[in-house]
């Protein structure tokens, strides 16, 4: 083979992994992705998201998870809890599932499937 149909076979597949390569992470460039509900506190101070997410691997594969989050008007986060793919299976926050504050704003019930998450708000810094 001559030196010059080497080069340019060497080449051509260096450029089709790296097509390859870019293709890839633009599949999983959105990643984590997913949708969820939100719900403001009765004292208007905080939000509660909740939220379902499937991050996918460069390598294939992907992880589902409940990501839960109380944040104040500024962001702040006060509480952040991830709960990783139940053996019951995932539900979709926009459309199942209840978000639930205490009527003083001390704590929120995230309800889905059985399950109830409570997170305490008291002591928190806001």
């Amino acid at each position: 083979m001559k030196p010059r149909l080497a080069i340019s076979l060497a080449l051509v597949a260096t450029m089709v992994v790296a097509i390859g390569a870019v293709y890839r992470c633009l599949q999983i460039a959105d990643s984590p992705s997913g949708g969820g509900r939100s719900h403001e506190s009765p004292d208007k101070q905080l939000t509660a998201t909740a939220l379902d997410m499937t991050e996918r691997y460069y390598f294939g594969g992907s992880r589902s998870f409940y990501d839960f989050v109380v944040e104040t008007r500024t962001r702040t986060q006060v509480r952040h809890v991830v709960i990783e793919q139940p053996p019951e299976g995932m539900i979709n926050w926009r459309s199942d599932g209840s978000i639930t504050w205490a009527n003083d704003s001390s704590s929120v019930t995230y309800s889905f499937k059985g399950t109830q998450l409570t997170l305490d708000i008291r002591g928190s810094e806001i």
